[in-house]
């Protein structure tokens, strides 16, 4: 069952004192599957990470359409974004985005707390999480006093807690060193296999493997679409790089 639906998207920008014209995005379509991991590369300047803020209502296409499910994204009128965004999408940053003054606990139950969520009900949706990615012990302390793959673990959790229906994950690894990127991933592929469907903006040809689907962007066009399948991960990863050789390895790195 298709959750993700993007049709014809086309996005142009118009420069604020003349009439010149940027096109972000050509001609962009294609569907995620529930409970998919996807991951979306391309240069710079590509157009990823316009569609990302399209996908994640945080900009409009000029034209063209996306569905959440049965519900229009292009549709959904200014004033209920915002709750749209807390209700069905979760996000994870490169920079990790946690405000240092909370605890790791009030950090990942804030959009509960935002919500309203009755207190009975915090803890208990707190704790599974929290341990299944290894940060229960980190609970009390606060942001400052972890590590970069403690901190984007915190992120992930906290994009986790409100049972999204989609994550979308913009540079997850970018900010961390090679055994923190592994961990994140190998959370991203267990949180994946319980039926979570993920979609990740990634420069990382290592991170771009631990997905079941790359979509390669250029010129603002879906220029390649490839599937895992059976093929390990190691086999995956030497696809994606072939394929990068098509699309030119200007702005891409291995790590």
């Amino acid at each position: 069952m298709s959750i993700l639906t993007v049709k014809h998207v086309r996005k142009v920008y118009t420069t604020r004192f003349s009439s010149q014209q940027t096109v972000a995005l050509e001609d962009v379509s294609f569907t995620v599957q529930a409970g998919e991991f996807v991951a979306i590369m391309g240069e710079s300047g590509s157009g990823k990470t316009t569609l990302l803020n399209i996908l994640s209502t945080l900009d409009r296409p000029s034209a063209g359409e996306v569905w959440l499910g049965e519900r229009s994204l292009t549709s959904i009128p200014e004033r209920e974004l915002a709750r749209f965004r807390h209700e069905q999408l979760g996000f994870v940053f490169q920079d990790f985005n946690l405000l240092d003054n909370f605890s790791v606990r009030d950090n990942i139950l804030l959009p509960l707390v935002l919500a309203g969520t009755p207190e009975h009900r915090l803890e208990p949706a707190l704790l599974p999480i929290a341990e299944d990615l290894g940060i229960a012990a980190q609970l009390g302390k606060f942001p400052y006093e972890l590590s970069g793959g403690q901190q984007q673990r915190v992120a992930v959790a906290r994009a986790l807690i409100t049972q999204p229906r989609l994550i979308l994950a913009d540079e997850p690894t970018g900010a961390l060193d090679s055994r923190a990127t592994g961990q994140l991933l190998e959370a991203f592929s267990h949180i994946n296999a319980a039926g979570q469907t993920i979609v990740m903006v990634t420069h990382s040809v290592s991170a771009a493997s631990a997905a079941g689907r790359v979509l390669f962007i250029r010129d603002g066009r879906v220029f390649h679409d490839l599937y895992r399948g059976a093929q390990s991960r190691a086999a995956f990863q030497e696809a994606v790089m072939h394929s990068l050789t098509l699309l030119g390895r200007e702005g891409l790195h291995a790590d």
